[in-house]
């Protein structure tokens, strides 16, 4: 052989081989997959020193490797693709100087990971004088430092699960940061913060859960910020904060505190500043701020360790219309000290169960409106020139203290001072010297708080117990209707009215029970419909509160075999239905043991539960059902029906009201659109220019009956007319919700309060193309009488035919579109399920009781 043959066949293994690994996937070489694993590559692409020009990212290249500190170039750009990862091989740092974009999709995101076992920090996403984004992207076992640095996020899961991890997002020096739909988990063994930011003006923190962190979010001098619709779970119980901001015209909204919580929830200071909408569980300060011109309202604060909401240093602040529960020392506290503190507003709080309700040891300050129940102190003032009127003291300790000369308790004649449960004098006369013949709501004796201090013009509230709240009937084993409430203020004994329908009560024929909180009904066996209020009684004033809220139960008998139902009854919203399923759901609605299937309607068709349908399903009003009994059975149903009445006769109510015989049951609602208009009758007790009716709203009935204008949802105060008809009309009502419950209740010159209509209610139910079961939420009700409906009255344009169960054939009876009323028609009941088949998504409206 030549030489030249040789090197010939030299050259020609030398390209086959090369042929051989061009043919070869980049992925095979890097995992050695032709022949043994490469020992020198790892699975994926390295990633360089320093990124230049325009680069992406793109799965075919995934997993990126970061095997030491990595720069992007101030001139360069990173696009990183969905369903790329990158692993940090240890404590590595990507510092971007450029532009970093981690385009991530909804369920493919963009992953950063730590991947060495062991490690004992984070490693870092740092943008220096740069542009940052993260679109549905996830740090495992990493952070994000920006300074001077557009940061934006949008979708975007921060975990830690190292020994000591560091704040999740860090930003600083002037950044801009834009932050939404943000998860961060720190585990159990972080130190510090979710989000830490200083000097970031316009701040976006929006939509968002900090969960395991020893802090939620620290914002340091940060003017203009937003931080909002954010979740705290299992923060710290230790000195820290769960929202620290400092800075002015910020805003803090709609923010959930989950217990056990930090030392101080929120702490905000700096000039108007904002914080609206939020839920405070816990923490030893739930909300503190301080600044002038600062606004705190619509906040609910639950059982703070200390103190509920405290303001100091502050000048002009509002605090309007939260409801705190259980502050230890006090609910609301206004602080002074070396800076000026005066000029604040405290109105329409409610506050109960705490040290003081309000606490004030500011000047010049007005509180007005507001209701202090069952605190230790309900007003305590400690500073001068303040007026206080217009306030509910019911059953504190000690109603008020006054510590300070020049401070006002009433508002002069006629506008009046405070309500005070225990005010005990008469009102036999009128005018600022109580001197004239006639009553005039206010009492004739002022109202003594110390031996300087009085509430000149008492309104006139003879003492009577409180309301029973949360009257619940359930049906235990046996079928027996059993009532539960809670005891109310000053009861001795209670009355107790029952009625076979929602608006039939009579009100001069109680049973009356001793100091119970309880009763069972051994009549409530009988098939139809029960319903009960209370009303709590005090034997030695002699006098009895307004009612409760409306339990009703329903006793229905089924034949053997397959029949129709739907829920008559709304659920209580005042208990936590947490069992999933079928039995004890929201409506309460309990089977019967010898069921032997349920089924419900989804997509057109009937699922059978057990068998192709959703065990974890719950029951909703205004669904039609199907259940199958083995043998006849008596099935009991309990909840709320849509008819509450604020009842009391004179006194404690000064003003007769609506009689609930009559006019009570006369509020009636008419639907135009998704507008719903109210109209009732006028009362020869409201006259033109002194009185004006209040209209309440709720998406629940029971809600009505809580506490006046604290539970309440005032939506409206209509002045009175000397017409025979008040109207109001709720705009836009069915496009804010489906469901809704109105009740009026009349007022006179501000103060004197009358009984209330029967509240009618408006469910709207969607139908989607096809069939659909429905059920009938209300019961029809018009002009004060109960009415008729037959299947047919469900017929319109957009259905081509209607279905009903006929329990005597056990088949469906179908009523088509072109019949009249009457043909193949059956009466359309309580606790009965049609099906409708709609050739248009569109909606029924129902009006009732």
């Amino acid at each position: 052989m030549s030489l030249g043959a040789g090197r010939t066949i030299a050259l020609v293994v030398l390209l086959s081989v090369l042929a051989v690994l061009s043919i070869a996937s980049p992925d095979a070489l890097k995992s050695g997959r032709w022949g043994a694993p490469n020992p020198i590559l790892p699975e994926g692409t390295l990633v360089p020193d320093l990124i230049t020009g325009d680069v992406t990212w793109d799965p075919l290249g995934s997993p990126y490797i970061v095997t030491h500190d990595a720069y992007v170039d101030a001139r360069a750009s990173l696009t990183i693709l969905a369903g790329v990862e990158v692993r940090f091989e240890g404590v590595w740092r990507m510092a971007v100087n450029g532009t970093l974009r981690a385009q991530g999709e909804l369920g493919n995101p963009v992953t950063f990971r730590q991947n060495r076992t062991g490690m004992q920090s984070q490693f870092v996403v740092r943008g220096s004088s740069a542009i940052v984004s993260f679109r549905h992207a996830v740090l495992d076992n990493g952070r994000v430092i920006a300074n001077l640095t557009e940061l934006e996020a949008d979708g975007l899961t921060v975990r830690c699960t190292v020994l000591a991890c560091d704040a999740a997002i860090e930003a600083g020096a002037f950044s801009k940061v834009t932050l939404r739909d943000v998860a961060i988990d720190g585990g159990s063994a972080v130190t510090t913060w979710g989000v830490e930011a200083l000097d970031t003006p316009g701040l976006i923190l929006d939509t968002f859960s900090i969960e395991g962190m020893s802090g939620g979010v620290s914002a340091g001098r940060c003017d203009g910020c937003r931080i909002a619709n954010g979740t705290f779970i299992g923060l710290s119980t230790s000195a820290n904060k769960g929202v620290e901001l400092s800075g002015r015209d910020s805003a803090i909204l709609n923010l959930h505190f989950l217990a056990p919580g930090s030392h101080e929830q929120i702490a905000a200071y700096g000039d108007r500043n904002v914080i609206r909408g939020n839920h405070v569980e816990a923490g030893d300060f739930a909300i503190g701020a301080g600044g002038t011109g600062i606004v705190i309202e619509g906040n609910v604060v639950e059982n703070p360790r200390d103190f509920g909401i405290s303001v100091y240093p502050t000048a002009g602040a509002l605090i309007r219309n939260n409801r705190v529960t259980g502050g230890r020392v006090s609910g609301i506290s206004l602080g002074a000290g070396s800076q000026p503190a005066y000029g604040s507003t405290v109105l329409g709080n409610f506050v109960s169960e705490s040290g003081a309700g309000i606490l004030s040891e500011q000047a010049q300050g007005l509180i007005r409106g507001n209701t202090l129940r069952g605190n230790t102190v309900g007003v305590e003032l400690r500073g001068g020139s303040n007026q206080v009127d217009h306030n509910h003291l019911e059953f504190n300790t000690a109603q008020a203290r006054d510590t300070f000369p020049g401070n006002s308790w009433d508002d002069g004649y006629p506008s009046g001072g405070n309500w005070w449960s225990d005010y005990a004098d008469n009102d036999v006369y009128s005018g600022p010297l109580q001197s004239i013949p006639g009553p005039d709501g206010i009492g004739d004796a002022p109202y003594a708080i110390d031996a300087d201090s009085q509430d000149r013009y008492p309104f006139y509230s003879v003492p009577a117990p409180g309301i029973p709240e949360e009257l619940t009937a359930t049906a235990p084993i046996g079928g027996l209707v059993r009532l539960t409430w809670r005891a109310a203020p000053m009861a001795d004994s209670y009355e107790l009215y029952t009625a076979r329908t929602p608006t039939g009560f009579d009100f001069g024929v109680p049973m009356r029970l001793p100091n119970v909180t309880a009763w069972t009904d051994f009549g409530s066996r009988a098939p139809g419909a029960h319903y009960y209020v209370v009303r709590a009684h005090n034997t030695t004033v002699g006098r009895t509160g307004a009612t409760s809220n409306t339990a009703g139960a329903w006793t229905k008998e089924f034949p053997a075999g397959v029949s129709t139902f739907s829920l008559p009854l709304a659920a209580y919203p005042w208990i936590d239905y947490t069992a999933s399923g079928w039995v004890d759901t929201a409506g309460e609605f309990l089977t019967f043991t010898g069921a032997k299937g349920l089924y419900y309607m989804e997509a057109g068709r009937w699922r059978s539960v057990p068998g192709d349908g959703d065990p974890n399903r719950t029951l909703r009003v205004g669904a039609g059902y199907l259940v199958d009994f083995a043998a006849r059975a008596s099935v009991n149903f309990v909840g709320l029906p849509a008819a509450m009445i604020d009842y009391a006769t004179w006194p404690p109510y000064p003003l007769a009201g609506f009689d609930a015989a009559t006019t009570a049951r006369e509020l009636a609602a008419t639907v135009t659109g998704d507008d719903v208009v109210l109209t009732w009758p006028s009362l020869a007790g409201i006259p033109p220019g002194n009185g004006t009716y209040r209209v309440f709203a709720s998406r629940s009935p029971g809600v009505l009956r809580g506490d006046p204008g604290t539970d309440d949802d005032l939506l409206a105060t209509v002045p009175a007319t000397a017409a025979a008809t008040v109207w109001y009309t709720h705009v836009s009502a069915l496009r804010a919700g489906p469901a809704w419950y109105y009740l009026v209740v009349p007022v006179r010159a501000v103060y004197l309060r009358g009984a209330s209509t029967y509240s009618v209610g408006v469910l709207a139910t969607p139908l989607d193309l096809g069939y659909t079961a429905i059920g009938l939420p209300l019961q029809p009700f018009e002009n004060g009488t109960y009415v008729a409906r037959q299947v047919s009255s469900l017929s319109r344009p957009e259905f081509s035919g209607i279905q009903w169960l006929d329990p005597s054939r056990g088949d469906w009876v179908a009523h088509a579109a072109w019949m009249p009323a009457g043909m193949y028609d059956a009466d359309f009941e309580m606790i009965m399920g049609v099906q409708v088949d709609a050739t248009t998504p569109t909606r029924i409206v129902f009006v009732g009781v």
